[in-house]
């Protein structure tokens, strides 16, 4: 990643986001054929309420990289943000069936059946969500670990393990206060990002 663009990302984390803009259309300008900057700059674009805009640049990480599952959650959450409910679902499926281990995707897409009124179909989807973050976050023995994608996650979620199960849990009590908090997670993505490179 260049400086240009750990900036870039730096200011999108921060959210400064006109000056993450201006950075990514430099970079863009230069790397026309990269995904993860139409998908950065579709993240910025989201965050000014350019809904639009983030979704034909997701629409263009899509054509960049169309075996890599973020970039179909990313834009699914853009057409939800458009009201587009129908591509949303049909872009979290395409999600899910490049990664069916994918937590998030598995309730968001839940979430947007829900909304859809496909009660039976959405609680497939939380129940194996929970499955997934629940092996996650109860591995004792380190072997399961979060997938390396992007550093920016832009689903919400409601996954709420069973804290019963994980009582005194060190590791429990972390994940809590990360995923709680937008600036816990914040923090936490960027100390995952800096430890990838």
């Amino acid at each position: 990643m260049s400086n240009k663009q750990q900036k870039a990302v730096e200011h999108l984390k921060e959210g400064r986001f006109e000056p993450a803009l201006k950075l990514f259309n430099e970079l863009i300008k230069s790397d026309n054929r990269n995904a993860d900057l139409f998908s950065y700059r579709g993240t910025v674009y989201l965050n000014l309420k350019r809904k639009r805009e983030a979704l034909s640049d997701f629409n263009r990480a899509v054509e960049l990289d169309a075996g890599y599952s973020y970039r179909y959650a990313s834009r699914a959450f853009a057409k939800d943000a458009l009201g587009d409910l129908a591509g949303a679902i049909a872009d979290y499926e395409k999600a899910v069936e490049l990664d069916p281990e994918d937590a998030i995707a598995h309730n968001n897409l839940g979430l947007l059946l829900e909304k859809q009124g496909n009660m039976p179909k959405a609680k497939q989807h939380f129940k194996t969500a929970d499955d997934f973050a629940s092996h996650f976050l109860g591995s004792e023995n380190g072997q399961k670990h979060p997938k390396p994608g992007s550093d920016i996650n832009l689903q919400p979620t409601k996954l709420k393990p069973d804290p019963k199960k994980l009582t005194g849990n060190l590791l429990w009590k972390q994940t809590l206060t990360i995923f709680s908090s937008r600036k816990e997670f914040n923090q936490f993505v960027s100390f995952i990002f800096r430890g990838l490179k």
